[in-house]
């Protein structure tokens, strides 16, 4: 057997490989790679016949290797002619372990078992051609184990994951990754698997444990096809926002958290002023931009747990949870000014489109004591707002005044 490090000094531990795969000297060769050594580990691979530990590796797996490589070693006397060698190890065994005496015979039957019974499948192949299954593995394809033997790794996956899948072989890849299977009939499943190296019937090997996640990946894209209808239900189409049937029924549960905690809320109702002019004047499109461009604005300026909604038409609405009247007047009077500095004053520069917003502020519990008297008291507060010339805020009260 001859260990050695990938990099030697002076020469390549994977060129003296090469040299004496070409004499036809045929002795056991592992390869000890560090972890900026991937490429020469993946070129040692693609030569065969030899096993490559890169740095982060199992002590007991380089044992085992070694064990388990002296016990197929032809040139001992005692293994060519069939006898056990001090490892305990028969050329014929598929080698994992390291047990000596009748331990290799206890591991072959577990190992029998174990394959034969599992509810994963399990191949063992030699650089892509199938030397083992097990019957899970041949029920999960539509085969007979006997079918199996001799057919290429590519012959049970599909098209599309060929590349990916004589990758991983060729590097020796030891983590789980998905790839798509191939059925006799044709059909497509989604696999996971994971490979780890062998040694079976004396030559190196790759054990590969296979699982069918088909069923699990059609849960998974049903859940998310659930979870994108749900969002697209509660979404504005125009604006990315919530629409005003999912602001209602936050305003539902804010509202009773409210009660509960005697903490106020406000709700701002907002209105883009002359809107009808801005379409009119420059088509429906550019109208769209505008409330595009506001929904933005006011979803880019809430704090962190207010609620920014598109109520309908160029009405938008926003939710601020924990907040008094004196308070929600200051935060509707500051987005009032942002949007009159940004749109109005760039419009008499022609830089956009003239355009003011008026607001109207509601609170919970001293204005409105239910969603639907919040809601129109609020839509009241913006009516009153417009027709005092637009581009203000106006507080509602139940006294009939308005601030």
């Amino acid at each position: 057997m001859i260990i050695a490090d990938i990099n030697l000094p002076g020469r390549k531990g994977i060129d003296l490989l090469a040299d004496l795969r070409n004499s036809n000297w045929k002795i056991p060769f592992i390869l000890f790679a560090q972890e900026n050594e991937k490429e020469l580990a993946f070129e040692a691979r693609k030569m065969g016949n030899v096993l490559v530990f890169e740095s982060q590796f199992d002590i007991d797996d380089f044992r085992t290797a070694v064990f388990c490589l002296l016990g197929q070693d032809k040139s001992l006397p005692n293994v060519s002619q069939g006898h056990q060698t001090p490892s305990g190890l028969k050329p014929n065994d598929i080698q994992f372990g390291k047990q000596g005496g009748n331990g290799s015979s206890e591991a072959e039957e577990r190992f029998r078992i174990l394959e034969e019974n599992a509810f994963e499948g399990v191949l063992i192949h030699d650089s892509g051609r199938i030397r083992l299954v097990n019957p899970a593995l041949a029920s999960m394809l539509g085969y007979k184990l006997s079918d199996l033997i001799g057919m290429q790794v590519s012959d049970i996956s599909a098209q599309e994951s060929h590349k990916s899948i004589l990758n991983k072989i060729q590097t020796g890849f030891d983590r789980p990754y998905h790839a798509f299977g191939l059925r006799k009939n044709g059909s497509k499943l989604l696999l996971e698997i994971i490979g780890k190296p062998c040694v079976y019937k004396g030559q190196f090997a790759q054990m590969a444990a296979i699982r069918d996640i088909s069923e699990k990946q059609q849960v998974l894209s049903l859940s998310m096809a659930y979870k994108n209808l749900e969002q697209v239900s509660i979404t504005d189409e125009l604006t990315g926002l919530y629409n005003s049937r999912h602001l209602k029924a936050i305003l539902n549960s804010e509202i009773e958290r409210s009660r509960r905690s005697g903490q106020p809320l406000s709700l701002l109702m907002i209105d883009v002023d002359h809107f009808k002019l801005v379409n009119d004047r420059h088509g429906h499109q550019m109208g769209d931009a505008v409330l595009h461009k506001l929904g933005q604005i006011l979803l880019a300026d809430r704090r962190q747990n207010d609620v920014v909604a598109r109520y309908g038409g160029d009405e938008f609405a926003i939710l601020l949870v924990d907040t008094p009247c004196a308070i929600a007047v200051d935060v509707a009077d500051r987005l009032r000014a942002k949007i009159e500095a940004e749109w109005f004053q760039k419009a008499k520069s022609g830089l956009g489109i003239a355009s003011t917003i008026s607001i109207g502020v509601a609170s919970f519990p001293i204005e409105a004591t239910t969603p639907q008297d919040l809601i129109a008291a609020s839509d009241k507060a913006l009516y009153e707002a417009k027709l005092n010339g637009r581009n203000r805020v106006k507080l509602f009260k139940k006294t009939g005044n308005f601030q």
